[in-house]
């Protein structure tokens, strides 16, 4: 019988994707896995619910059969698809990118961008609309649109 070890889950997860899992996320998705597991003799947990609570001790196991592998990354997806719709659509991946690309324009890190460093990151992700009249024109309409009261941020 194949077993699958719990402390690899977080590297299988950063091979599927691409990120750092959320520990709450994790706990959450092997909560729900024993959930279902069999149940113990009354008055004792299963060793798999042991692990999921974190009460886990020496004996318990330190592995997933199969099954219970299969039924953790369905609950971790589900949890995922579900930060995805909160998200805009985006995955955590996703969310990660963007927040280090606006944190790298976000020069004094006050959690907005000015007029200025919002400028910069147009033009350097769409350097053709700066090069003409019209385009310079939309990103100055896009820039009023924006910071509608005009104090640049």
């Amino acid at each position: 019988v194949h077993r699958i070890p719990t402390a690899s889950l977080t590297a299988a997860i950063v091979m599927l994707h691409g990120v750092e899992p959320d520990p709450e996320r994790v706990q959450e998705s092997l909560n729900r896995v024993a959930a279902k597991a069999p149940k113990a003799p009354r008055g004792r947990l299963s060793k798999f619910a042991q692990l999921a609570s974190g009460m886990a001790k020496a004996e318990s196991p330190n592995s997933l059969s199969l099954q219970d592998f299969e039924a953790f990354f369905h609950h971790y997806r589900q949890l995922l698809l579900e930060e995805m719709h909160a998200n805009a659509g985006y995955s955590p991946m996703e969310v990660e990118k963007l927040r280090s690309t606006f944190n790298s324009y976000d020069k004094d890190g006050g959690g907005t961008l000015q007029r200025g460093e919002l400028l910069k990151m147009i033009s350097e992700y769409f350097p053709d609309a700066t090069k003409s009249k019209a385009g310079q024109r939309d990103i100055q309409m896009a820039l009023a649109e924006v910071d509608a009261d005009g104090n640049g941020e």
